[in-house]
């Protein structure tokens, strides 16, 4: 299975219960999986596709999810296609005629009640059935849909045909009524760690909110974040005034017609605008995992809504920051809202969901842990990434000074960029996001670990054999050429002292092979002059031959890595990071040794 990992999605790891789940799969048991968004439940059925025989099924509400994931997927060697109301008649042929070349097929709930659908999936060989966002079939989920009862017909369409329904959010009444209501009266509970350690969960008072707002977006020009309002008046005067202050930010509300929607997502994933202000009808067929902030206007109505919300936050696992501004004066919001249900049941269910909202904004205990409990589960770590534990988020915002503290790797700020650049570029002439090709997470590992060799490159998290195949020399080449232009910068050829006559001497004396000291000792100097003058005559184009001078191979490359890793600026650093085991000259002459073959001598 680590083989398909790696080959398909370019993990050398599992995360968490996939393993697990991955083996009830292919055991031909049901499933019902609860976890956390950005957790990884999509492997849980991706990859068993690929070693099962037969079709894999995937039930998905929304057309904007099945279609970023079936790009992800083809961008990673797997045939996967989907059918939904943005395709015509001819195009849904043209994948019923090719159905035997797809290894996953994406449908909307809606397609179950069609009776010629039906037939047509009767006839195909099913292996494995994924229900995902499984909480819309249940009455009591904060985001019902009626037309995922047509799922029941599952079980009997398929009686040998394992089933697993996904969820990120689910209380014990909605996990019965998924079980219930897809007739898996055997299936094995799956539940993760709720806790998204990447994010920050903080609350802050609702006054001087659009200077606030405005404050913390500035903070994060050119990343991404996503502002959920109330209403659409709130989201219209909110991106109105974000675009006013020079911020990019569109709005997204059901009053826009589906074809500015659709627009304006597409903007928003194809990162050619950083902000999108919604209301909550936005996001959840979202599978953009570099957002990095989450703003809520007003409080939510529900604890596994709000954490649904947060949770297309930071999915690439890079730290993210979650924001809630509070003020009680909004129950009337929701409370004119609840009024308008149809049943005393529902009401009283809906305004338990959001007292329990207030009483989570309102507490003086650590939010991490209030709302891991909520959803049954015990957190016993440490918590820093709340306002209630680390006080001093709660200061910056509310002065209006928000600044992001995320830890940050050791990587190359500059290589990053260009890669980025690079990604959108790519992303431009494919037409699919740029997120689909490479992640921020293994963007940042290449200008950190800077491979030079296919194999290197393949070794990067995200990379599979797909992936190094399309885009392989293009970013291997990128990262050569950013090289070059660090080490020929940092090459100071007027600090490397010493007269004609001294060279040329130790010129003839390396054409001999005369060690470092026996040179020094000869004129009477430091080994630091020596291998200055060695770097006087690189300098001006004096060919040498270093090699008898320089570390044995296998120590070369680790100190040519470590260069690449930590700058050719300094030696220091290199210096500690092996922790004296080679001297300063040995260090220098590496050093040259890549500036000399940059040069070409």
């Amino acid at each position: 299975m680590r083989k398909l990992l790696k080959q398909y999605f370019g993990y050398d790891e599992f995360l968490p219960m996939q393993e697990e789940i991955i083996k009830n799969v292919f055991e031909k048991k049901d499933s019902l999986v609860l976890m956390p968004t950005g957790g990884g439940k999509s492997l849980c059925y991706q990859l068993p596709s690929m070693k099962l025989s037969g079709l894999t099924i995937v039930v998905s509400p929304l057309i904007s999810l099945m279609k970023d994931q079936v790009d992800s997927l083809n961008a990673n060697g797997i045939n996967a296609r989907f059918i939904n109301s943005s395709l015509s008649a001819k195009e849904i042929s043209e994948i019923q005629g090719d159905i035997k070349n797809i290894k996953l097929l994406y449908i909307a709930p809606e397609r179950l009640a069609s009776e010629g659908f039906l037939e047509f999936l009767e006839k195909l060989s099913v292996s494995l059935i994924a229900v995902d966002e499984a909480h819309c079939i249940s009455q009591w989920g904060h985001n019902f849909r009626p037309e995922y009862r047509n799922l029941k017909k599952l079980k009997s369409l398929f009686p040998g045909v394992p089933i697993i329904a996904l969820t990120a959010t689910a209380t014990e009444k909605v996990r019965e009524d998924i079980l219930s209501e897809l007739s898996l009266g055997n299936a094995k509970l799956f539940i993760s760690s709720f806790d998204r350690k990447n994010l920050n969960l903080m609350v802050f008072e609702k006054k001087k909110l659009s200077q606030k707002i405005v404050n913390i977006l500035k903070k994060y020009k050119g990343k991404s974040a996503i502002i959920y309002c109330f209403s659409r008046r709130d989201v219209e005067s909110i991106s109105e005034l974000l675009n006013d202050n020079g911020l990019s930010a569109l709005p997204y509300h059901a009053g826009l017609n589906s074809q500015t929607r659709k627009l304006h997502q597409e903007l928003f994933i194809n990162d050619k605008v950083d902000i999108i202000v919604a209301t909550i009808a936005f996001g959840m067929g979202i599978d953009k995992p570099d957002v990095r902030l989450i703003i809520h206007q007003t409080f939510p109505k529900s604890l596994e809504g709000y954490y649904q919300e947060i949770g297309r936050a930071g999915r690439d696992g890079i730290e993210s920051n979650c924001i809630l501004f509070y003020s009680r004066g909004d129950l009337f919001k929701h409370r004119y809202f609840i009024n308008k249900l149809s049943t005393v049941e529902k009401r009283k269910s809906e305004f338990e969901n959001v007292k329990g909202v207030m009483e989570y904004c309102e507490m003086n205990s650590c939010r991490r842990k209030h709302i891991l409990k909520h959803f049954g589960e015990d957190f016993l770590g440490e918590c820093s990434g709340c306002d209630i534990c680390d006080p001093s988020k709660n200061i910056i915002v509310n002065e209006g000074l928000f600044s992001d503290k995320n830890k940050k790797l050791i990587y190359d700020e500059d290589l990053f960029e260009k890669l980025r650049a690079l990604r959108k570029n790519i992303s431009e002439e494919k037409k699919i996001p740029p997120f689909v090709i490479f992640g921020d997470v293994s963007l940042k590992e290449m200008a950190l670990q800077f491979p030079n060799t296919e194999n290197e490159f393949l070794k990067i998290k995200g990379v599979g054999e797909k992936k190094l195949k399309d885009y392989g020399k293009l970013f291997l080449n990128a990262i050569k050429i950013h090289s070059a232009l660090r080490l020929k910068n940092s090459f100071d050829e007027n600090k490397m002292v010493g007269s004609i006559k001294h060279c040329a001497k130790t010129r003839k004396m390396v054409i001999k092979k005369v060690s470092l000291y026996d040179m020094a000792n000869n004129q009477n100097v430091s080994v630091s002059t020596i291998t200055n003058h060695i770097g006087k005559l690189l300098s001006l184009g004096i060919e040498l031959n270093l090699e008898y001078l320089l570390p044995g191979e296998k120590d070369f490359k680790k100190i040519v890595k470590a260069f690449e890793k930590f700058g050719v600026e300094k030696l220091s650093p290199v210096y500690v990071y092996f922790d004296s085991q080679f001297t300063y000259e040995e260090l220098k002459l590496v050093r040259f040794k890549m500036l000399f073959n940059l040069r070409g001598y």
